[in-house]
């Protein structure tokens, strides 16, 4: 900012700061003066100002003084006053009337008529200026109705020097009254008091809410008190009361000023300031400040006025793009690319709601960007671009668009849009239809001499397409040039094919790429001799380039069908009889020569036999078959017996090429028989199982029933037919149906019907049981026949056999397991071993398993009919001990499943069994403290005798399930190789005592044993009732080896001495002067005693006299008579003598 030269003071009139820029600003009291700014005075104008120097300027009517920093150096400055008018008589008079009011006791500022703005002054008199305006000593600091003024005479207002910069009194000058000016401190803050970010608001690029209040302090320093104190039109102080803390404004922008304290104590101002919005800032200027200046003015009670301004900036907050790019590429495959500008863009907090950035559509080298205001974007690639086309195949280029984001007050920042381009490397591709088969199809029978004249199928026509996203080059289809140079031919353009034939290409579509063409077949062609309707092929060579050398090449093929004869069956309408024995024809007449036609005729000619009579063949196809009646085929035909005479004959065309036929001749003898059809056959018609009944193996209801069929012929009529018993034809008519029988072994048969047309008769066969198999013969089969007789009408008859077979249902036995395992802990294993068997249809009421008992290695297995089993492990059996702990075994049982017809079927149960390897385990030694207790006090000398203590007993527990094979307790042996050995035994132990295993259960395993104190043991010396532990090994192994060990502890506790206080029942006295006594008499010495004494002995003054004690206890006090805490005790006086002593053991 710039510099501070003063504050103005005291006003009067109208007075103007003029900036450098021509600008004006009236001035009141505390407004500020700086550095640069004009001061000017109006006519009736005057102004005081307190320099930052701590002196003061004063100003008069109609002048001004440049602010610069030399009026702060004391420097004289240059004043602008204009030059002296002689008063006017008007203003004379005027002069004199208040003189005359003043002499008269008037008051003129009541009395006299009111200046039209207030107390102005007249036109500049001829005494200069110093008299032409009225100082105010109070200027409105306060409104108070009797402040009024001093009516001295005119001369008594002090008239203001023109310049008086340096010392504010002469030599000559009486010293003023001192007179506490108002200062504010905390308001010429470098750059302003606060400074605000528009990037904090809430849209802002660095937006903190918190940011948007600041606060700030300023002091008003008024030595003679604060009298008004005003901010901003606040007023925080009023006639000395604060009345405005915790009052806001709306500010000139449109912020929050808060007035939040004032210490009057301290002066300090606290306030904030919150920016509520964005600010106008200057248009386009980037990121500017605008600034607001909020007056401060102060005053104290005697009329001092400060004045300054609270200034604040408003940073603006601009927009920031960068630079954009797009993941993808825009290629002739794909074209478009679409994104938004702003996805990395800064906008900033003054945004525009259409859009901030420029739009529109701009032109690049390869195609067009269309960009919106929101920033979104669609580039469209044109492929057919020459600039594009320039990349050539696998080419790259960029396109770099600029764009411009704007804001709401009219910052901008530019950035670039760059997208990338990639002409692809592609490939020439051609799309032939049918690649793998000929193209075109022509048909030599579609020629004028062919089997199916058609003069249009002898022209075809197709197309192929060429794609060269590159650009075509050239293009050759058959040694036709298409394309050269990239440019198309003219069409259609001709060729005659090798064969003699016609290739044509019609047109070339550039646009789509479609290549058109024609073949013309204009004759029959030579092809392979007497290979049928064969193909002869006719290729034409592709071959395109593209503008950046890739190739493609493939082939246009042309099939041209050879057209062949066809020979088809011929058949003459006339049977040839006994009755008639010659038949005519010619085989071509439903045959097709085809183009390759032999002038001579066709035929292989010839004079053929058949079977039944001889056939003479023309080449023109003419045949004449003559029966012979007296041949032994014929005969063998028998009354109403029909025969055919098949003779084969072959049609042949020009190039060799063949095809045969047959000449099928019916031959009838009259006298027919009836024939049966359908019955005929090696093995049975039917065939049921016994496993689909409901309680066979595999249920099955549906196929219980089978059903059949046979045909009977009988040209001269049925008269009657039995199948089984049942009269299915009876007169030659035929029953009703269906007719059912019981068969010999119980089941059905059932004709379901009979087709006097065809002939066909329908039955079916139901199984309704089991049936009585060959005992125990396995999965045979058991036969059942129905006869069947026909008779036609003439007598002739047949016969057959309707043959059923009935397959037996076996059991089946499957192995058996169980997924428990025997064990010491699991002894009994139980299951059936029907349960995954299966029994067959023939099934035992009782129970198909053949039971028992039957012992096993490791154990017995008792086996019921119904299939369920129990096995029971011998855990005693030498078998299972060899097995030893974690010894596995297996038991294998072979059982039977018989059904009720015998039939057998064997399986193995197999069983698992197992040693567990069992632990050794020790119970009752795993305690926390000691298993036993012994007291030395028990002793006979201790401290409490008591004989039977000296003894404790107890137990503990050895399990070993595998066999328990050696035990030893502290060294003794227990158990030796598996037996125990005799009881009592006994160790005298390390301590000198006594360990005794009383006993060993076998059956329980428990181990009693005693432990006896024989003696007081040797403790720690003074450490009281200690314990001493004496521990012994406990070792037990099994059988397999494993082994366990623990430790049986004793706890011997130490026996202590107990000291306890004494009394004498005599007194000392002056007459008695010895007392005696023992202090062992009620102390115990406990276990441990001292031989030569328990007590510590010695002499021992006393208050009144001396002790002698001894180690046995036997003690003598002698009291002194003549000593001095003797004689105070006065006669009648009584004292005491307290000695200590120690019992040690």
């Amino acid at each position: 900012m710039a510099k501070l030269i003063g504050i103005v003071s005291k006003v009067v009139g109208e007075v103007f700061a003029v900036a450098s820029d021509g600008t004006r600003r009236a001035l009141v009291e505390g407004d500020r003066l700086f550095a640069g700014e004009q001061l000017e005075t109006g006519a009736a104008g005057a102004v005081a100002v307190h320099m930052q120097n701590g002196a003061e300027l004063t100003l008069g009517r109609d002048s001004s003084l440049q602010m610069t920093a030399e009026l702060l150096a004391n420097r004289a400055p240059h004043v602008d006053t204009p030059d002296a008018l002689t008063p006017s008589q008007a203003q004379l008079t005027d002069v004199e009337k208040i003189q005359q009011a003043i002499a008269a006791g008037g008051d003129p500022t009541q009395d006299a008529e009111a200046t039209a703005a207030g107390p102005t002054g007249g036109a500049p008199g001829a005494l200069g200026g110093g008299h032409s305006f009225v100082l105010l000593t109070e200027v409105a600091g306060r409104v108070d109705p009797i402040i009024g003024f001093p009516t001295a005479g005119f001369n008594g207002f002090p008239e203001l020097r023109d310049l008086d910069v340096g010392n504010p009194f002469t030599d000559n000058d009486t010293p003023p009254v001192p007179n506490n000016l108002v200062s504010l401190n905390g308001l010429s803050v470098q750059g302003g008091e606060l400074n605000m970010n528009e990037a904090n608001l809430a849209q802002g690029a660095a937006s903190n809410p918190a940011a948007l209040t600041q606060v700030g302090t300023f002091t008003v320093v008024a030595p003679d008190g604060v009298f008004n104190l005003n901010i901003g039109g606040i007023n925080v102080i009023t006639a000395g009361a604060v009345t405005g803390v915790g009052q806001s404004i709306v500010t000139g922008l449109g912020n929050t000023l808060t007035i939040t304290g004032y210490d009057a104590a301290t002066g300090v101002v606290t306030y904030s300031y919150t920016l509520n919005g964005a600010e106008s800032h200057p248009t386009a200027d980037g990121a500017n400040n605008v600034s607001e200046s909020i007056l401060v003015s102060a005053s104290d009670t005697d009329g001092d006025v400060a004045s300054g301004s609270l200034d604040v900036n408003v940073r603006d907050d601009v927009p920031q793009a960068f630079n954009d790019s797009n993941p993808g590429a825009a290629t002739e495959a794909s074209t478009v690319l679409t994104g938004n500008v702003l996805s990395n863009d800064i906008q900033g907090a003054d945004r525009i709601p259409s859009g901030p950035i420029t739009a529109g559509t701009f032109v690049g080298t390869y195609g067009t960007l269309v960009l919106a205001a929101d920033g979104s974007y669609t580039y469209t690639l044109n492929p057919f671009d020459p600039d594009f086309i320039n990349l050539q195949g696998g080419g790259k280029g960029t396109e770099t668009f600029t764009y411009t984001l704007n804001d709401a007050d009219g910052d901008s920042s530019t950035a670039n849009l760059v997208l990338n381009i990639s002409n692809l490397d592609d490939p020439v591709r051609l799309n032939i239809v049918n690649a793998d088969g000929p193209q075109l199809t022509l048909f030599e029978k579609n020629l004028g001499d062919g089997s199916s004249p058609d003069v249009a199928a002898l022209t075809q026509t197709g197309s192929f397409n060429v794609s060269a996203s590159d650009g075509l080059q050239t293009l050759t289809v058959g040694g036709i040039s298409v394309i050269s140079g990239g440019a198309p031919n003219g069409f259609p353009q001709s060729i005659s094919t090798g064969l003699g034939n016609t290739f044509t290409i019609t047109g070339y579509n550039a646009a789509t790429g479609e290549v058109s063409y024609r073949y013309t077949l204009t004759a029959s062609e030579a092809h392979a001799a007497g290979n049928g309707a064969n193909s002869l092929a006719e290729s034409f060579a592709i071959s395109a380039t593209d503008t950046d050398g890739s190739t493609v090449s493939g082939n246009v093929n042309v099939s041209i069908v050879d057209d062949t004869p066809t020979a088809v069956a011929d058949s003459n309408a006339t049977t040839a009889t006994e009755q008639n024995l010659s038949v005519t024809g010619n085989v071509l007449s439903n045959d097709t020569q085809g183009a390759d036609r032999v002038t001579s005729g066709p035929i292989t000619a010839g004079t053929f036999s058949g079977t039944y009579g001889t056939l003479v063949l023309a080449a023109d196809g003419s045949y004449t078959y003559t029966l012979n009646p007296a041949g032994q085929a014929f005969y063998d035909l028998h009354g109403g017996g029909n025969g055919i005479d098949t003779f084969s004959y072959t049609l042949t065309d020009a190039d060799g090429d063949v095809s045969t036929a047959n000449l099928v001749l019916n031959v009838s003898n009259l006298n027919d028989p009836v024939l049966i059809g359908g019955l005929n056959l090696d093995g049975p018609e039917l065939t049921v199982l016994e496993k689909n009944l409901g309680d066979g193996s595999n249920p099955d209801t549906p196929a219980l029933t089978q059903s059949g069929t046979f045909t009977l012929n009988a040209p001269d009529g049925l008269q009657t037919l039995t199948v089984g018993g049942i009269s299915v034809v009876s007169g030659g008519v035929a029953n009703g149906f269906p007719q059912s029988v019981t068969t010999v072994l119980g089941n059905t048969l059932t004709v379901t019907g009979y087709n006097a047309t065809t002939g066909v008769v329908t039955y079916t066969y139901t199984l309704l049981d089991n049936e009585a198999h060959p005992n125990a013969n396995g999965a045979n089969s058991l036969g059942e026949s129905f006869a069947v007789v026909a008779t036609d009408t003439d007598g002739s008859s047949a016969s057959g056999s309707i043959d059923v077979n009935i397959v037996d249902d076996t059991p089946t036995a499957v192995a058996d397991s169980n997924a428990s395992t025997a064990t010491e802990q699991n002894l009994t294993v139980t299951g059936n071993v029907l349960s995954n068997d299966t029994q067959g249809a023939d099934r035992v009421a009782s129970g198909p398993i053949t039971a028992g008992t039957f012992s096993g290695t490791y154990g017995t297995l008792v086996l019921a009919a119904d299939g369920s089993y129990t096995y029971t492990l011998n855990p005693a059996g030498q078998a299972f001990y060899d097995l030893h702990g974690g010894g596995n075994g297996i038991e294998t049982f072979s059982y039977t499943l018989t059904d009720a017809d015998g039939d057998v079927s064997t399986a193995n149960l197999v069983l698992n069994v197992s040693n567990l390897n069992d632990p050794v385990l020790i119970s009752g030694l795993n305690l926390d403290g000691p298993e036993l207790t012994v007291l030395e006090k028990n002793l006979s000398d201790g401290s409490n005798p008591d004989t039977p203590a000296l003894t404790q007993t107890g137990t503990f527990t050895i399990n070993a399930p595998d066999g328990l094979q050696t035990l030893t307790v502290g060294g003794i042996s227990v158990v030796s190789g598996g037996v125990a050995n005799g009881f009592p035994q006994s160790v005298t132990t390390v301590l000198g005592n006594t360990l005794t295993v009383t006993g060993y259960n076998a059956t329980t395993g428990v181990v009693t044993y005693t432990y006896s104190l024989l003696d007081n043991e040797g403790h720690p010396t003074a450490n009281g009732i200690n314990n001493l532990t004496e521990s012994f090994t406990v070792n037990a192994v099994d059988t397999d080896g494993s082994n366990t060990s623990g430790s049986l502890d004793v706890t011997i506790v130490d026996d202590v001495p107990t000291a306890v206080a004494d009394t004498n029942a005599m007194t000392a006295t002056e007459q008695q002067l010895s007392l005696t006594g023992n202090v062992l008499s009620n102390d115990i010495q406990g276990a441990d005693r001292v031989t030569s004494g328990p007590i510590t002995a010695g002499t021992f003054s006393g208050t009144y006299g001396t002790l002698v004690l001894a180690a046995d206890g036997s003690y003598t006090y002698t009291l002194n008579p003549a000593g001095q805490a003797f004689y105070d005790l006065h006669g009648g006086g009584n004292g005491i003598e307290t000695f200590s002593y120690t019992l040690t053991d």
